[in-house]
């Protein structure tokens, strides 16, 4: 499978400018996870980091939400 050089962002990525300037995080995922991303970047035209930068901030906006008391109880 092609890695993500040439993806464009989708077009509601209104994060561009602060991923230019982000600094890069190296996670491990299961294989049955990484082929999921890579489906799901494939179906919407976007590259798999696209695919988990967007989850990540879709997560954090989340737990913003939900408050401090929300987030320690997880913990």
């Amino acid at each position: 499978m092609p890695d993500d050089a040439g993806m464009q962002p989708a077009p509601e990525d209104n994060k561009a400018l602060r991923r230019k300037n982000g600094t890069r995080i190296t996670v491990t995922i299961p294989p049955d996870q990484y082929q999921e991303i890579l489906q799901l970047a494939k179906n919407r035209k976007v590259s798999g980091s696209w695919v988990v930068r967007d989850a990540v901030d879709k997560y954090l906006e989340k737990i913003h939400l939900e408050g401090p008391a929300a987030q320690e109880e997880k913990l």
